[in-house]
């Protein structure tokens, strides 16, 4: 929470007005008549704020008095039009106060805090705008109420004052409709920080501090010959692998990001040791084929990430597709790592525990890939994920295999050997096209898909639909 930068007494802060209201009126000539009309315009989210009361300074010299207590202002939402009834009145200063008692409300599970500005569009009318808080001190900001609109009562405590101050340097009819009062939704800044596994082989940069609703912008820069995996959070999640990287800041976004950078190990012969990116020969959406060579997991340790870029001789080259060509990869580690750049997995031979597939993956296709492991996990399978063809899961136990919500998967050509094969889990309203599963295994569990959907999926797995049930018995 941010702290206050100034805090005064009510007596520092009702000295302060009158003085304000004292310097206008050195500039007026005469006893000056003040007329009122019109009402004061909000500029407000609906219902965020409450006006429990409003009172009126007509001078420096007489004390704010309750327009409620007078029946001349009904309680109600801020953004609404009050009938003030103000009244006109004569004073020496051209100058006079309302002061707003709000409470501020939790809204849609929202809570905010609020900045408040005021600008008159009438020339000889001025305004300015000083928060209250409950003991009159100066404050920055309205503070997160904690109350729900139907839990407001005519005894429910204050948030703040809005003080408005008013004043003209002649006598005026002050049209109050000229004047609006902002009042903008405030969250407390948040520090987002980025860096580097490794300075050397890149740079990160886009941090600093932002609030809830802003866009953040991370970016990652390759030195010459280095490889970029992506950005990973304070829990070690990957959060994209886009160099380049945005996002809108909420309550629950990370707010570390370290950009995870490696030696190349780029080798353009026809026997690479760790890989080859076949920069010649771009693929249709602009992206290039990334080939295994026989040491690639060499270079890793835990987990095997496949790179989203390459910088090859000061160029980036942007990963969009992946072959295993013969060679076996993941014999000794726990988990594999897509990226989320990667539209096709082709011809590979996997040995890894977890197969993870990045946020916000673009892959379409899976052809010719075996996934072997004493005890298999597979990551939420992404919804852009359009075949699977000649695809094989080789594993002791797999765990349950969920597809994204809104799956666009129309083709599945599976094999399944396995003693124990969880549930699989349908989200998307339609069933693949074309289904092809073949099972081998002492224990199969039950697929899951969409209640209204239900009998389209018994048709499209019909050597199955005895084990197919509604998403909503799913446990």
């Amino acid at each position: 929470m941010k702290s206050f930068k100034i805090k005064l007494t009510s007596s520092v802060i009702m000295i302060f007005i009158a003085l304000a209201m004292l310097i206008v009126g050195i500039f007026a000539a005469e006893t000056q008549s003040i007329k009122l009309n019109g009402t004061v315009n909000f500029d407000i989210k609906d219902k965020c704020l409450y006006v429990q009361d409003v009172r009126l300074q007509e001078s420096m010299d007489t004390s704010p008095y309750s327009l409620k207590e007078q029946s001349r202002f009904m309680p109600g939402y801020i953004n609404e039009n009050f009938s003030l009834n103000l009244g006109s009145f004569t004073n020496n200063y051209g100058s006079f106060a309302l002061y707003f008692d709000v409470i501020n409300l939790i809204v849609d599970n929202e809570n905010y805090e609020y900045e408040v500005s005021a600008e008159s569009s009438q020339s000889d009318v001025n305004v300015e705008v000083i928060l209250l808080d409950k003991n009159n001190s100066q404050i920055d900001y309205i503070p997160k109420g904690s109350l729900k609109p139907e839990e407001i009562t005519q005894s429910s405590p204050i948030s703040a004052t809005i003080n408005v101050a008013i004043s003209t340097t002649q006598s005026a009819t002050v049209d109050l409709s000229a004047i609006t009062i902002k009042i903008s939704q405030y969250s407390t800044p948040i520090t987002i920080t980025v860096n580097e596994n490794n300075k050397t082989m890149g740079t990160a940069t886009g941090g600093g501090d932002y609030r809830i609703g802003e866009t953040v912008s991370i970016q990652a820069s390759l030195n010459s010959n280095m490889v970029f995996f992506g950005w990973e959070d304070e829990n070690g999640d990957i959060i994209s692998n886009e160099p380049n990287y945005s996002f809108v800041l909420s309550e629950n976004s990370s707010t570390t990001y370290t950009a995870l950078f490696d030696n190349s190990h780029y080798e353009n012969d026809t026997n690479p040791t760790y890989y080859t990116v076949d920069i010649a020969n771009p693929n249709d959406d602009g992206g290039y084929h990334f080939s295994i060579g026989a040491d690639f997991e060499s270079i890793f340790t835990d987990t095997i990430y496949f790179p989203s870029v390459v910088n090859i001789d000061g160029i980036n080259y942007l990963i969009s597709s992946i072959s295993g060509g013969a060679y076996d990869i993941g014999m000794d580690v726990s988990n594999l790592v897509f990226p989320s750049t990667v539209k096709s997995i082709t011809d590979m031979n996997i040995y890894s525990t977890t197969i993870i597939f990045a946020k916000n993956s673009k892959l379409q296709a899976i052809e010719n890939v075996n996934f072997n492991s004493e005890s298999l996990v597979l990551s939420e399978i992404p919804a852009s994920l359009t075949s699977i063809i000649n695809v094989t899961l080789n594993s002791t136990t797999i765990d349950s295999i969920t597809f994204e919500e809104n799956s666009k998967l129309s083709r599945v050509e599976l094999t399944v050997y396995s003693y124990i094969l969880n549930d699989i889990v349908f989200t998307s309203l339609e069933p693949p096209t074309s289904v092809n599963v073949e099972f081998y295994g002492n224990l199969f569990g039950n697929i899951y898909v969409p209640d209204e959907s239900i009998e389209e999926y018994k048709t499209a797995f019909s050597e199955m639909s005895n084990k197919i049930f509604k998403l909503s018995e799913y446990v």
